[in-house]
C-alpha cells in the first residue's frame, strides 16, 4: 500500500473524506416521502455542534423521474464569500426488490451510475468516485469506529445529546422489543470502549512506572 499513485503524499492524506460533507440519501429522502411525485421537502443540516451549516430544498417532478436541488453555495476556496443561488437535476431509477416493490436510486449527473448517496463538493452533488473521495469509516481506529456505531444507534432512538454514553429513553410507538434489542447493542459499545480506555491506561501506567524504575547499579 503506498506506491506509485496511491492517495498519500509525504505520508499526508490527500484525498477528502465523507464524514464532514453535506449529503442525500436516497433511503433516507424515500423514508420522509420527499421522492414521491410532486413531493416538495425542505431540509436543514448542522454541524455537530447543533449549529446550522446548511439548508436545501428539494422538488420531486410529477412522474416521479427526477428530483430538481435548490439551495446556496458559495466558493470558499477561490475566495468567493458571496452565496450563489444553484438549481441542479437529478434523475431517479427505480429497481426492483427481491421480494417485491422498488428500490430508488438517485442517478449521479457526473457519471450516469446508480448511486444511494451523493455528497456536495464545491457546490455539486455527486458520487463518492466523481468527487474522488475516501470513506471515512476506512480510516476509522477501532474506538472511533465504536463511537460512529453508537452515534448511529442513538440517532434512530432519537437522542438529542452529544453524550456517547447516554441511553436514550424508548421513543414513543417503538416496540420494547426493539428497544432493549438496541439498547443492548448500545451497551455493547459502551463496554467495548471502555476496555479500550482500560487497556490503554494499564499500558501508560506500566510506561510510566518503567520510566520512574532507577537502573541497576554495575557491579
Amino acid at each position: 500500500m503506498g506506491g506509485y499513485g496511491s492517495t498519500r503524499w509525504r505520508y499526508e492524506r490527500t484525498r477528502q473524506e465523507t464524514a464532514p460533507l453535506l449529503f442525500l440519501d436516497a433511503r433516507e429522502l424515500r423514508k420522509m416521502g420527499a421522492l414521491a411525485p410532486a413531493a416538495l421537502a425542505w431540509h436543514e443540516w448542522t454541524n455537530s455542534r447543533g449549529e446550522s451549516s446548511g439548508s436545501l430544498q428539494t422538488y420531486t417532478h410529477r412522474d416521479g423521474s427526477a428530483i430538481t436541488l435548490i439551495y446556496r453555495t458559495r466558493d470558499r476556496l477561490q475566495g468567493n464569500e458571496a452565496w450563489e443561488d444553484r438549481r441542479e437535476s437529478i434523475d431517479l431509477e427505480a429497481t426492483p426488490c427481491q421480494y417485491g416493490g422498488e428500490r430508488l436510486w438517485l442517478t449521479c449527473p457526473g457519471c450516469q451510475s446508480r448511486r444511494r448517496v451523493l455528497y456536495c463538493v464545491d457546490g455539486w452533488f455527486r458520487c463518492r468516485v466523481c468527487h474522488d473521495l475516501a470513506y471515512s469509516s476506512t480510516r476509522e481506529d477501532p474506538h472511533d469506529r465504536s463511537i460512529r456505531r453508537t452515534r448511529a444507534l442513538q440517532h434512530k432512538l432519537g437522542a438529542t445529546t452529544s453524550d456517547v454514553f447516554a441511553l436514550p429513553k424508548k421513543p414513543a410507538g417503538m416496540h420494547w422489543e426493539t428497544y432493549e434489542r438496541m439498547a443492548m447493542q448500545l451497551h455493547r459499545e459502551f463496554m467495548f470502549r471502555l476496555g479500550i480506555h482500560q487497556a490503554n491506561t494499564s499500558k501508560l501506567i506500566a510506561r510510566i512506572e518503567q520510566l520512574g524504575t532507577p537502573p541497576t547499579p554495575r557491579r
